[in-house]
């Protein structure tokens, strides 16, 4: 089995790297200690197109897949580990509606997170265990 990154994973891995370095790294402790929300950072990665990377091409996606997901938020991680979150959530978000979405709701949805027009979110919790247990 080759485990090397093939030529278009490891441009994407310097894309990344040089995007987390010179637009992540710089502004992550003024985040940080203020807990604004980084929209200037999420246009940036919007930009690069990072949003798309691991979407189906007729979503508006590149039809990387889950290896390309890991390498970028790899590289954005070494950078900082809370802004990369929301390109890490919306991923979260995009993954159920890819899966178990209906094609209305994936023509709907995942054009807009592919583009980073949209951020998603994901929650998930149990009866009786989990962020709903009080005491």
């Amino acid at each position: 089995m080759d485990y090397d990154l093939t030529e278009e994973q490891q441009s994407l891995v310097e894309l990344t790297r040089e995007l987390a370095q010179k637009k992540i790294k710089p502004v992550a402790k003024h985040y940080d200690e203020t807990e604004e929300f980084p929209w200037p950072v999420i246009d940036e990665i919007r930009k690069a197109d990072l949003f798309a990377i691991y979407l189906p091409e007729e979503y508006g996606g590149m039809g990387g897949g889950i290896t390309e997901l890991c390498l970028a938020a790899e590289e954005m991680h070494k950078a900082c580990g809370g802004i990369p979150m929301a390109f890490g959530a919306t991923s979260l978000c995009a993954g159920p509606i890819l899966l178990f979405g209906n094609p209305d709701q994936r023509k709907r949805w995942l054009p807009d997170l592919a583009a980073g027009k949209r951020l998603g979110a994901f929650n998930i919790t149990e009866p009786g265990a989990g962020s709903d247990q009080i005491g």
